[in-house]
């Protein structure tokens, strides 16, 4: 009788496979089913510059990037090099950005990010230039699906233009899909 009663309950249906398994959570990176290892971002920018050799005047710049993104140490470390086109009133500015970011995946939804890295600007208007700088950066992701989003980044950088430093602050937003 009580072989019957073990061997009733070992072979019964054992209900909802998930009710078993610990959750998944997003810091598990090579267990998330959502976790992929590149992304591919477009989006619109707006600048504001101060120029520190000219007393300060904040100069108002625009424009559109495209950004790719590598994972280099899963839920760690990844890799971010982007490229924009700034208008200014003084020409067209393309900065080269290359930023390590520490990722935070708090939820298959929400990713937020901070990075410091490395920029080169190049001066393709009236004034032609190369200019080195730094910059740092924080913003988040958030996706509608596991593949479509949404970025929004803020940036600090400090530029090295051929006459002076140029202090800029940047906002970044535009749609992401990672692959």
């Amino acid at each position: 009788m009580l072989s019957t009663v073990v061997l009733t309950l070992m072979l019964a249906p054992a209900g909802d496979p998930d009710m078993h398994d610990p959750p998944v959570h997003a810091q598990d990176a090579m267990e998330c089913p959502v976790h992929y290892h590149n992304l591919f971002g477009v989006r619109g920018i707006g600048v504001l510059a101060f120029d520190l050799g000219e007393g300060g005047d904040a100069l108002p710049e625009g424009g559109f990037g495209l950004a790719y993104e590598r994972t280099l140490v899963p839920s760690w470390l990844e890799l971010e090099v982007s490229t924009n086109a700034l208008f200014a009133e003084h020409g067209v500015v393309l900065p080269l950005d290359i930023v390590l970011k520490k990722p935070f995946h708090v939820s298959h939804r929400f990713d937020p990010f901070v990075g410091l890295g490395a920029v080169i600007a190049f001066g393709v208007g009236e004034e032609r230039f190369v200019a080195p700088g730094a910059i740092a950066s924080g913003g988040m992701y958030v996706w509608a699906s596991t593949q479509w989003g949404w970025s929004f980044e803020l940036d600090f950088a400090a530029v090295k233009e051929p006459e002076d430093w140029l202090l800029e602050l940047e906002f970044a937003s535009g749609p992401v899909v990672r692959f």
